[in-house]
């Protein structure tokens, strides 16, 4: 028959209170590496939403400064169609005031 002394059963004790404690241990490890890998793919999901959300806004307001541009264009067209002497003296205007304005930026740079 075998008798156990103190410190047997001392020792027997903390070996298994520290096998327990590393099991208890390796178990957090485990869980935290679960939820870390949840939240990274939560996160990769949200940012993949995010740039599609992007990249709609962006397609849906090109495609509206293109019907802006066009607007504008049929606009003007219709202008120089309907007032050919005011669209002439208009551009003309504007012509000179950038000529004019170009001219006074020359002059300052070369100062």
């Amino acid at each position: 028959m075998t008798t156990s002394t103190p410190s047997n059963t001392y020792g027997r004790d903390a070996g298994t209170f520290i096998d327990s404690a590393a099991h208890s241990a390796e178990r957090a490890l485990h869980s935290t590496q679960d939820s870390a890998h949840k939240a990274l793919d939560r996160l990769s999901d949200q940012a993949s939403g995010l740039m599609e959300r992007g990249s709609a806004a962006m397609h849906q307001r090109t495609e509206q400064l293109r019907d802006k541009a066009r607007s504008g264009r049929d606009s003007t067209a219709s202008y120089i169609q309907n007032e050919p002497f005011k669209a002439v003296l208009i551009a003309a205007s504007a012509g000179i005031a950038l000529m004019l304005l170009g001219n006074l930026l020359s002059r300052r740079s070369d100062r």
